[in-house]
């Protein structure tokens, strides 16, 4: 981050300078008591299980520049020596975005934003590792995609930037919106639109009104999956690159292969160019989000030469369809999160590949489906058994019920309690040549298996 003033800081909040300079300097903003570092400004954010004002005496012992609190928090002034600056706001959250928007605005360059319902931050994973090639590029950290991660994102923002790429998620109405008013992308790409979050939108027409939402914002290029049906009926005045596998666009993949070492296929840009991909990643899936970040590249006029030689370096982050050997048993790690089209597609990739062993499911309940719950639970079930799937684990009641009636299919069906009888019973079952597929909700905590059959 660049310096800021005290000055600023009020400019962009509207706040009231309680003690202070407003002429003083700021090195940094935090929101972590436990990562403040001297000379930074510390934002006392209220959860629902914290509240940063708590640890005001904390960061001014570490030695804090300056603070925003809460109106409603009554600050012992007296009790403190100054210069420390006290800026009081209504919000502290909605301040964290107000100073992130205003100090966006200082960088005149590329800004990527990425949404979707899957593959979002594998796209951004990827999209940064193709942008590097070119640009000194910040990627947004693990999955900061909220009210407080975008915001802190951007304030990593200083000189030496030449490109960024965010991830921006959504749970309610209103959030994309939010997010991308503070970012202002001059490139936007909506990996697709599925099911997650119809406890909140009620249907996928809503969701892809509200991923739509990034566009609205933006004065640049947007990058649209011609797959998707929904992604696909998104209108967009202005530059638009497409990218897709069975329909006609700008950026497409054919001649796809996947075995267990990883995909391989023909990457095509438009008309005149063409160049074989093999990446040591699994998914179809994954194929789509290579093309995303692809586009990405080339909307950020990265060349040609540059992006097809660094295809060799993506990959997936952990959680997100990794390949783990462990003697003669493979697992494939896709515990991070789950809905049920990336259920489906992890599921896809588990049927494709080839083995002398079994293919057992670890399956955890997918959560926030609303009255979808179960029909979307049972359509799951039934895509593990048309998958080859030998043995299913379930965890959580709504993947154990919808698993009552595997046994009828010729699925052996554990239904377990917690993760360590899952570890325990497989450590127990599993054979040379066996393959695992490892996947539910974020909530289930299915890393723990992945970790305990280390």
């Amino acid at each position: 981050m660049e310096p800021l003033k005290i000055d600023e800081i009020l400019l962009s909040t509207g706040g009231e300078l309680l003690a202070g300079d407003k002429a003083q300097w700021i090195c940094g903003i935090s929101t972590d008591s436990r990562q403040i570092a001297q000379g930074q400004m510390f934002i006392a954010l209220k959860g629902d299980k914290f509240d940063g004002h708590d640890f005001i005496d904390e960061v001014i012992k570490k030695g804090v520049s300056a603070l925003i609190i809460s109106s409603n928090f009554q600050f012992p002034i007296s009790n403190f020596q100054f210069p420390i600056s006290i800026i009081k706001v209504k919000n502290t959250l909605i301040a964290l975005g107000k100073i992130a928007a205003d100090y966006r605005q200082k960088f005149q360059i590329p800004i990527v934003a990425i949404t979707g319902s899957n593959g979002k931050t594998t796209t951004k994973e990827m999209a940064g590792t193709l942008l590097s090639k070119k640009f000194n590029t910040l990627k947004s950290k693990s999955s900061f995609n909220n009210a407080i991660g975008l915001p802190l994102t951007l304030l990593e923002l200083n000189n030496t930037t030449q490109a960024a790429v965010v991830e921006i998620g959504m749970n309610h109405v209103g959030e994309i919106k939010y997010l991308a008013q503070i970012a202002k992308p001059t490139i936007a790409l909506i990996t697709n639109v599925g099911e997650s979050h119809l406890e909140y939108l009620n249907s996928r027409a809503n969701i892809a009104k509200e991923k739509a939402q990034l566009l609205e914002a933006m004065d640049g290029i947007a990058i649209l999956n011609r797959d998707d049906y929904y992604s696909n009926r998104i209108k967009f005045k202005g530059k638009k690159i497409t990218f897709g596998i069975h329909h006609q666009a700008d950026i497409t993949a054919s001649d796809i292969t996947q075995d267990i070492n990883g995909i391989s296929f023909k990457m095509n840009y438009r008309t005149y160019k063409t160049y074989s991909v093999t990446m040591p990643i699994l998914g179809l899936h994954n194929v789509y989000n290579v093309l995303g970040a692809t586009a990405i590249a080339c909307a950020a006029s990265v060349e040609w030469e540059l992006i097809k030689d660094a295809y060799q370096e993506l990959k997936t982050p952990y959680g997100r369809m990794g390949l783990h050997s462990y003697g003669d048993v493979r697992i494939i790690n896709d515990a991070y999160n789950a809905n049920p089209t990336s259920m489906k597609a992890a599921l896809e990739t588990l049927k494709q590949i080839q083995t002398r062993g079994r293919k057992i499911f670890v399956m955890g309940d997918m959560l926030e489906l609303r009255h979808f719950t179960k029909s979307f639970h049972q359509t799951v079930v039934k895509k593990a058994i048309e998958s080859g799937v030998n043995i299913l684990f379930t965890i959580g009641k709504e993947s154990a019920r919808a698993a009552k009636d595997a046994g009828q299919q010729g699925v052996t069906v554990y239904q377990c309690e917690t993760n360590e009888e899952i570890i325990t019973k497989l450590k127990k079952i599993l054979a040379p040549q066996d393959i695992i597929l490892i996947k539910g909700s974020r909530r289930m905590r299915l890393e723990e298996v992945v970790e305990g059959l280390k």
